[in-house]
């Protein structure tokens, strides 16, 4: 049985994402800037979503 996921664990689990994509950012190569770059437009937008939801 799986647990039921709470809006506080997933803002906990979207914030996460979005601490990995600003460090793979901070730290990538060149050549993978965009890739970094839309990673971390992702984590951000999931950040808001939930933000959105949770109010």
């Amino acid at each position: 049985m799986e647990p039921i996921p709470t809006t506080v664990n997933t803002l906990r689990e979207a914030l996460q994402s979005l601490e990995v994509a600003r460090n793979h950012f901070e730290h990538c190569d060149p050549e993978f800037v965009d890739a970094a770059i839309f990673e971390l437009n992702a984590a951000e937008c999931r950040v808001d979503a939930v933000r959105r939801c949770a109010e």
